[in-house]
């Protein structure tokens, strides 16, 4: 289970780890761009924003058209 930053998990012997969470990047007119970094949209330019944990994964399976442009901008 992913905990947010600063958060501690007890590892069941009396100590406590800071888990650390990946914070990840989207483009908000392509969803299926995901990076691990901010910065531009590789396909329109726009500035990516950060991917909320939980939100909606873009409404729906992607198009095969969408899964090529994402593996092109790996």
């Amino acid at each position: 289970m992913l905990y947010k930053n600063g958060w501690f998990k007890n590892d069941g012997g009396g100590h406590s780890k800071r888990e650390q969470k990946v914070q990840l990047w989207t483009c908000s007119m392509h969803p299926f761009i995901i990076k691990d970094k901010p910065g531009a949209c590789p396909i329109c330019g726009m500035e990516l924003i950060k991917k909320i944990e939980g939100a909606a994964d873009g409404g729906g399976p992607q198009t095969a058209e969408q899964m090529q442009q994402a593996e092109l901008t790996r």
